[in-house]
């Protein structure tokens, strides 16, 4: 059986130290993610999701409008990156666990405070802004974390069972 061995890279300690693609090889880039997303969309996560399987992501395609820098994307594929995320197929739930920039700093310091403190600001005005976004205050103790956490999964799964039972009674009559 062949296994990848993955090797530390740059990207996943210091995420803005490598220098942006081309435009061109960017837009190449986020054609395949946009499709990659589609393709577990459709051959993953929908089967999964019609078995009522909870499917988790940590962090979406939308993370590439709040740090393109992380993908290495430069300033001109802005506008594609932005469509390719109204492309892209919506999670029925999305969690931001808040925490201010100095905890994120403690916790793992991949950007410089300004960057993690603008980020920050960015995603909760972007959670503000989704109907199915929930944002969490992760600074209390995991266990609270956890509960509130639980009980927000929880709510959106009765939410999506009920508005399926309620669709397969509205096509049965």
């Amino acid at each position: 059986m062949f296994r990848r061995q993955w090797k530390e890279s740059p990207s996943a300690t210091a995420p803005h130290a490598e220098s942006p693609r081309s435009a061109l090889l960017s837009i190449v880039k986020l054609l395949y993610w946009l499709a990659d997303c589609w393709y577990g969309y459709v051959f993953l996560i929908r089967p999964a999701r019609e078995g009522s399987r909870l499917v988790l992501f940590d962090r979406y395609l939308d993370d590439i409008l709040i740090d393109p820098r992380r993908y290495r994307l430069p300033q001109s594929v802005h506008w594609f990156a932005r469509l390719a995320v109204l492309l892209a197929p919506r999670p029925d739930l999305c969690v931001l666990l808040d925490v201010p920039a100095e905890a994120v700093q403690q916790r793992k310091a991949e950007v410089t405070a300004e960057e993690s403190h603008r980020q920050r600001l960015a995603y909760r005005q972007m959670f503000r802004s989704l109907v199915n976004g929930f944002m969490i205050d992760a600074i209390p103790p995991v266990e609270d974390v956890t509960r509130e956490l639980r009980a927000v999964i929880l709510e959106s799964l009765a939410t999506h069972a009920a508005n399926r039972a309620e669709t397969s009674l509205i096509a049965d009559a």
